[in-house]
């Protein structure tokens, strides 16, 4: 029985970090039962009552609870208070709680361990993730239908095996029944046109029925597109910036189509069909009932037409898409690329194999160039010189790895167009003066500048965490958290909540010095300060949990090799 409970602990403290790469639906399970474990252990402690450094210690790691609480005070005294989402204040207390309080760490003979499995475990899922892309890209990429997965698909029901043709084109059968919503498809790719560029979108369809297709563009620049009447071949309004045309076919199909010109600072190629019931309208009122053919999306490059070219690219990455890499855990990059910056800092840190440390630093060095994350790129890059840093007296040749690993990160990056253009375009967001908001950095900026711009007074005291968005939104007319977790500490609890803030994130070297030569703490929490400038990490259950988890686990770690 001692047997398998000391097992049970193992496994729970492997599987909180490693549920967080997979789902976070898993890991909020897991922590459940990671709470429940070593629930017995935390309340055998505490009745030793001798924990008074981890006291000061456990208040530093919960600070950024008080943040939070200081934003609803605000709130509630502008009568906006929300108490939604106030459970993931849970982790900044648990976390420290359990691992700080308990014998967490005991259950290992390594107490490593676990960092050391999280760091294979995010290799292997690497490869994984590559082995899927590679597939995905050669085998998926260029079918139309829309069985490809890359086609997303909204409250709409398809039938691959329609009876209906048109040409060589594959053709689906779509039906939109009582759907009181917007029922569409989508595809979307990055791309590399030069500006002033034609190009026309267009789709092949074929229905009996009096429904409205609203076709529209989207280039990472602008939205834009047309309704029409695929039942009478009559085109309805026209947006802005694009032309429209439909054409009669034989057997009552029509091809229907939006022409743009590739603006500046255009990089993605989106096709969005919408299902709607009349002109001018972007959904579905509910109780009808539409069926109706598409086939042979097309896409069009100049100003002559051209033969039918399905939307397809001309080489193998051309039209690379981020964020297709994660679709398969549903994760998102900028959170996986601190799983990988992290999983680096343990290979090099803690494995001793030269054959280990470089296929670890290479293929986390592919992924993170792939998600192309500039920040977790530029995070990468300052954590490898700290560890340079701190080991230039060190004679040990493992390291010696890291003058290659480098020079091969910035060939990586100035060879993948995808991750060198997104630098590009954040330079030109910085340098260049934008009167229309376009790229993630632009949006950043102008959130940034909206927070400074705010009164003094406001900045002091703060306007909760509410009411503070609200000022924001209304200013910048943006739905979007500030991107930078000490400009949202200020906006929401003033400058209290900002030095409550940074308390949280280094306040542990000055509660206790000892964690000052904890090589891993310090560049785990240059990892955390750094990307806080630039994502609201404290926000979402990825950056919580990570966070919370392994601030707590390596501080911890640090204390029990002293």
């Amino acid at each position: 029985m001692k047997k398998l409970l000391t097992f049970s602990k193992q496994a729970v403290l492997i599987a909180v970090p490693i549920s967080l790469v997979i789902s976070i639906y898993v890991n909020s399970l897991v922590t459940i039962l990671f709470l429940l474990v070593f629930l017995p252990d935390l309340i055998k402690n505490f009745k030793k009552n001798n924990f008074s450094k981890n006291r000061k210690v456990f208040f530093v790691f919960s600070a950024f609870v008080l943040v939070y609480l200081i934003g609803i005070a605000i709130d509630i005294l502008y009568g906006t208070a929300n108490f939604r989402k106030s459970e993931r204040l849970l982790p900044f207390i648990l976390f420290p709680l359990f691992l700080l309080f308990s014998d967490a760490l005991t259950v290992f003979e390594d107490k490593k361990t676990p960092l050391k499995i999280f760091g294979i475990f995010v290799l292997c899922f690497n490869l994984f993730l590559l082995v899927n892309l590679f597939t995905q890209t050669v085998v998926e990429y260029n079918d139309n239908s829309l069985s490809n997965k890359r086609w997303k698909k909204s409250n709409i029901k398809i039938l691959e095996n329609s009876k209906e043709r048109y040409a060589l084109f594959p053709v689906s059968e779509i039906h939109i029944a009582d759907v009181a919503s917007r029922p569409d498809l989508l595809m979307e790719r990055s791309f590399k046109f030069s500006r002033d560029t034609l190009i026309t979108r267009s789709v092949y369809v074929k229905s009996n029925d009096d429904v409205w297709l609203l076709l529209r563009q989207f280039d990472g620049n602008r939205h834009e597109g047309a309704w029409f009447h695929p039942k009478t071949a009559r085109v309805g309004f026209v947006q802005k910036n694009i032309t429209a045309d439909i054409q009669k076919l034989e057997n009552g199909w029509s091809r229907i189509s939006v022409t743009n010109r590739v603006a500046k600072k255009a990089n993605r190629e989106r096709l969005q069909i919408t299902f709607v019931d009349e002109n001018k309208q972007y959904d579905v009122k509910g109780n009808v009932e539409y069926q109706l053919y598409v086939g042979g999306t097309q896409l069009e490059i100049g100003d002559s037409p051209s033969d039918y070219m399905p939307l397809q690219h001309r080489n193998f990455l051309e039209g690379f898409d981020r964020t297709t890499i994660l679709n398969v855990v549903e994760g998102h990059p900028t959170y996986y690329s601190l799983f990988i910056l992290i999983s680096v800092l343990i290979i090099i840190l803690f494995f001793r194999s030269g054959y280990v440390q470089f296929l670890g630093l290479v293929l986390n060095l592919v992924m993170l160039v792939l998600l192309g994350s500039k920040a977790a790129i530029l995070t990468f890059f300052i954590l490898l010189f700290l560890v340079l840093c701190f080991n230039f007296k060190n004679r040990d040749s493992r390291l010696k790895l890291l003058y290659v690993v480098i020079p091969l990160s910035i060939i990586a990056i100035l060879s993948f167009s995808n991750t060198l253009n997104r630098f590009n375009q954040s330079l030109s967001s910085v340098t260049e003066k934008n009167d229309v908001v376009y790229l993630s950095t632009d949006k950043r900026i102008e959130m940034w500048k909206s927070v400074i711009d705010l009164p003094l007074l406001n900045l002091v005291l703060g306007n909760g965490n509410r009411h503070g968005y609200e000022l924001l939104e209304s200013s910048t007319a943006l739905t979007l958290n500030s991107h930078n977790q000490y400009l949202e500490a200020v906006l929401c609890s003033g400058f209290i909540g900002l030095i409550l803030l940074l308390f949280f994130v280094v306040g542990i070297f000055f509660v206790d010095f000892s964690a000052r030569n904890n090589q891993l703490l310090i560049l785990f929490v240059v990892l955390v300060g750094f990307n806080l400038f630039f994502e609201n990490l404290l926000n979402r259950q990825w950056g919580i949990v990570f966070v919370a988890f392994f601030l707590s686990y390596i501080y911890k770690l640090g204390e029990v090799n002293e």
